[in-house]
C-alpha cells in the first residue's frame, strides 16, 4: 500500500475519500495490510468531536502507527487495533471522551508506544495480550496524558521490556478524579521497570496491580518509582518484584492505600508521607516471607495504618512517625541486624517484634 495517510472525517472518512457530518456511525477498517512506510490517521476537522465513529486495523504491519492529536474519539466511538506488527513507533495521540474506547491487543511492538491522549469522561484505553521488546529507551512512554473523570488506562497479559532505561515511564500525565491506572497479570523490565517523572498520581486516582511482575536490571534502578500527590495505591500480594529498588513517595495525605511485598527480592523498599504533619488512615504495608535491604517505612501521622514485616530478610529496618492513633507496627519471624523506631506521640496503638 502507497497510500499512507488516512483523513477521518467528521463522521469518518478514507483517503482519499471523506465523509460529511451526516455520515456518523461509520467503520473505517483497514485489514490484511502491509503499509511500505507508516500509515497516519488524522482528522478533516481537526479536534471536531467523533460520534459512532469506528476505526479498526487488523492483521497488518507497518512501520510507523499513529493515531494524531486531532481526532477526537467522542461518544460511542473507538480505536482498536489488533493483532499489528510495528516495527517503528506506534503512537496514540487520539483523545478519548464520553465512554470512547481504544484497544491494541495481540499486537507486537519492536520500538515503543507512544501514549499523550486525554482519557476522560468513562473512557477506556486498554494495551491487551500485547508484547513490546525493544532496545529503545523505552517500551512506552506516557507523556502530556491526562486519565479523569472515571477513566481507565489498563495494561492487561503483556510484556513491556526494554534493554534500555524504562519499560513503562509517565511524565506529565495525571491519574486523578475517579481514574484508574490498571496493570494486570503484565511483566514490565527495564533498567527501571515502572516510573513516574513527578507527582502523576493524584486525588482520586487509584494505581491498581494485581499478578504482575516488574523487574529491574540491578540494585541502582527501581521495579516500581510511584510519586503521588495525593490518590490511592492497591497492590495486593500476587505482584512479584525482582531486584531494584521500591519507592511510593506522597507530597499529600493518602488514604486507603494497600502495599503488599511477598515473596520477592529486591533492595530497598521506601513509603513515604513527605510530612508527619500529614493524616493518613487506614493504610497497610506489608513485607511478607522477601529480602530486602533496607525497609524505611515513613507514613506520617496515622490512623487506622498497619504495617507488618513477617517471615522476611530485612538488614535494617527504620520506622518514623508522627502521632499514632489506633495504628500497629508487627515484625514476626524476622532476621536482621538493625531495626530503628521513632514516633513523637502514641495512642491506642501497638508496636511487637516477635519470634525474630
Amino acid at each position: 500500500c502507497e497510500c499512507h495517510t488516512v483523513t477521518v472525517g467528521w463522521g469518518c472518512g478514507l483517503c482519499p475519500h471523506t465523509y460529511a457530518p451526516a455520515d456518523a456511525n461509520y467503520v473505517h477498517t483497514i485489514d490484511n495490510c502491509k503499509f511500505n512506510a507508516g500509515v497516519t490517521f488524522l482528522s478533516s476537522t481537526a479536534n471536531a468531536p467523533m460520534l459512532g465513529v469506528g476505526i479498526r486495523m487488523s492483521d497488518s504491519t507497518a512501520t510507523t502507527i499513529n493515531f494524531a492529536t486531532s481526532l477526537n474519539i467522542s461518544t460511542g466511538s473507538s480505536i482498536a487495533l489488533h493483532r499489528i506488527a510495528a516495527t517503528s513507533t506506534v503512537t496514540m495521540g487520539a483523545s478519548f471522551f464520553g465512554a470512547s474506547t481504544g484497544l491494541i491487543k495481540d499486537s507486537t511492538l519492536t520500538r515503543q508506544l507512544t501514549i499523550n491522549s486525554a482519557v476522560q469522561y468513562g473512557s477506556d484505553l486498554t494495551v491487551h495480550s500485547t508484547t513490546i521488546i525493544t532496545t529503545s529507551s523505552y517500551a512506552c512512554y506516557i507523556g502530556s496524558a491526562s486519565f479523569k473523570f472515571n477513566s481507565f488506562m489498563r495494561f492487561i497479559n503483556s510484556t513491556l521490556q526494554t534493554t534500555s532505561s524504562y519499560a513503562v515511564y509517565l511524565t506529565s500525565s495525571i491519574i486523578s478524579d475517579g481514574s484508574r491506572f490498571v496493570v494486570e497479570d503484565t511483566t514490565m523490565k527495564g533498567l527501571n521497570a515502572f516510573y513516574t517523572n513527578g507527582y502523576q498520581l493524584n486525588a482520586g486516582g487509584l494505581l491498581y496491580v494485581r499478578r504482575s511482575n516488574f523487574i529491574a536490571s540491578s540494585a541502582s534502578y527501581y521495579t516500581m518509582y510511584v510519586y503521588g500527590s495525593g490518590g490511592q495505591i492497591d497492590h495486593d500480594g500476587s505482584n512479584r518484584h525482582t531486584t531494584g529498588d521500591i519507592k511510593l513517595y506522597f507530597n499529600a495525605p493518602t488514604n486507603d492505600n494497600l502495599f503488599v511485598l511477598n515473596q520477592s527480592s529486591v533492595d530497598y523498599v521506601f513509603y513515604q508521607q513527605t510530612s508527619t504533619a500529614h493524616v493518613t488512615k487506614n493504610v497497610t504495608v506489608l513485607i511478607l516471607d522477601s529480602t530486602v535491604d533496607y525497609l524505611y517505612l515513613e507514613p506520617g501521622s496515622t490512623t487506622d495504618t498497619h504495617m507488618r514485616v513477617e517471615g522476611s530478610s530485612v538488614v535494617r529496618t527504620t520506622w518514623t512517625s508522627g502521632t499514632m492513633t489506633n495504628s500497629t507496627l508487627t515484625a514476626s519471624y524476622v532476621t536482621g541486624t538493625h531495626w530503628y523506631m521513632y514516633g513523637t506521640t502514641i495512642k491506642d496503638s501497638t508496636a511487637a517484634i516477635l519470634d525474630s
